[in-house]
């Protein structure tokens, strides 16, 4: 029986994978790379910033550039996805926490914005917290910690592959979400070949799963 859902952020929550992925390419073309968002988010959704820069040989202060670039257009477009705030205020009985790859200052950014922060009592994980981000298990594994559940009873709710493998990693069941903006056609499929239970278009099909 489900007593805890963790839900990843970016893409699940907030609709922001291709403000994300714009902001990305945006940076990188004023550098010289020449890439467009659909090839992006093909290749790096679901990865970390420092995975990102990474496997494109970049510098690390290359992420401020990229996070002044993002968080602007988070504060111009940003918005929570659909359906969340009703399935979240209908299941209040369950535990909740946000475990993500992202930055605790994005984090806390994009729940302010859109007026999700108040749904998690502080519940609130990065990366930065474990020194691992997915596909390794380490931050729903910290997440269930933290709430004080075992992860047989937590639920994962995850937009992208290295999360879906994150979760099943730590023994915990996962539904995939590909209802965001940035999912295009096969995303479902990737989720379901990656472990996801099943997926998710609409967040308000969970109350139906649970």
């Amino acid at each position: 029986m489900v007593q805890a859902i963790l839900w990843d952020c970016d893409g699940v929550l907030v609709d922001s994978e291709l403000l994300c992925q714009q902001g990305w390419v945006d940076v990188l073309q004023s550098r010289g790379h020449d890439v467009g968002v659909p090839a992006f988010v093909q290749r790096f959704v679901g990865h970390s910033s420092h995975q990102v820069l990474e496997h494109l040989g970049l510098p690390a202060e290359t992420h401020a550039e990229v996070r002044s670039r993002i968080y602007a257009l988070f504060r111009e477009h940003l918005q929570a996805s659909s359906g969340v705030h009703e399935v979240l205020s209908e299941l209040r009985h369950l535990k909740h926490a946000v475990a993500s790859n992202a930055s605790m200052m994005s984090l806390n950014l994009e729940l302010e914005l859109t007026d999700l922060a108040s749904f998690f009592s502080g519940h609130v994980y990065s990366a930065q917290d474990t020194g691992k981000g997915k596909p390794a298990p380490d931050i729903f594994l910290h997440a269930a910690r933290q709430l004080g559940v075992s992860p047989e009873v937590c639920l994962v709710i995850e937009d992208s592959t290295p999360g879906v493998l994150a979760g099943c990693a730590a023994g915990m069941q996962v539904l995939g979400y590909a209802g965001g903006s940035h999912c295009t056609e096969g995303h479902a499929a990737q989720l379901l070949q990656a472990g996801a239970k099943t997926v998710m278009t609409d967040l308000r099909e969970l109350k139906q799963l649970l």
